[in-house]
């Protein structure tokens, strides 16, 4: 277990954040990438209307630079990389179409639902060339099942899962970049303790850079993460979650 190199992971992942900062926060500003306020919710977030958006973009970076320092390279690697930034590229597309086209719901149940199946897929091949077991453990007890190739159906249900419900949560100034550190740190003691090297410098590098985004993210809000950041985290833990064999936890 090595918790030196998840937490040089961390901090290093967090300077990079907060430098990062202070470069795309004016550019998002000066390309008018605001956020477009639904006027169906509470009045008092219309203020936020035209905060920048897509601030997700300083995470991923982050993150990415700091895993590709810390991590080695193997099947692991590839997976965890492509379910983050294959679905933070779904709510890229999803921050530019409410930006570039002036309308508040981006892309269309069908069309993200469609990319983030495809990114699901992509996963899946990536897993089964690893020889990832297909069985699925009960946390606290002994017992699992081996499911097959229903597997496959239960990681694509698994992103589906966890992407949306991590997007749901992305709503007040801080709260996901809030809880998302928690609960990555979370994962990144369990893939230790799981010796999954790869998923916890993974997780502790998403630590930093959410922390790092935190900085500027915090209220009152200079920078909202926007799809692209909260489906891309979605998508990690979903990894996370498969690789350690903690799909039910």
């Amino acid at each position: 277990m090595d918790y030196a190199s998840a937490l040089w992971t961390l901090g290093v992942s967090f300077l990079l954040a907060v430098l990062l900062g202070p470069l795309c926060i004016p550019m998002l500003r000066r390309l008018k990438f605001g956020q477009q306020v639904r006027d169906d919710g509470p009045q008092s977030h219309l203020k936020k209307s035209g905060t920048p958006t897509m601030g997700g973009i300083i995470i991923l970076l982050a993150m990415t630079i700091a895993f590709l320092k810390f991590s080695d390279r193997g099947w692991p690697f590839w997976a965890l990389l492509v379910a983050s930034l294959g679905f933070g590229l779904v709510g890229f597309l999803d921050d530019f179409i409410k930006i570039a086209m002036k309308r508040s719901l981006g892309l269309t149940a069908k069309q993200k639902l469609f990319g983030q199946l495809l990114v699901s897929i992509v996963f899946c091949f990536i897993i089964n060339r690893m020889d990832l077991s297909t069985a699925v453990g009960v946390p606290g007890t002994d017992w699992s099942l081996d499911l097959g190739w229903a597997y496959y159906i239960l990681v694509v249900i698994i992103f589906f899962a966890s992407t949306n419900a991590v997007n749901f949560t992305d709503g007040l100034d801080g709260l996901l970049s809030g809880t998302s550190a928690l609960a990555f740190g979370a994962f990144a003691i369990v893939a230790l303790e799981a010796t999954q090297q790869q998923s916890a410098i993974f997780s502790a590098a998403v630590v930093g850079a959410v922390l790092g985004f935190l900085v500027y993210n915090a209220h009152p809000a200079k920078v909202f993460m926007g799809d692209s950041g909260s489906l891309g985290l979605g998508g990690g833990i979903g990894a996370v979650a498969i690789l350690t064999k903690t799909e039910l936890l």
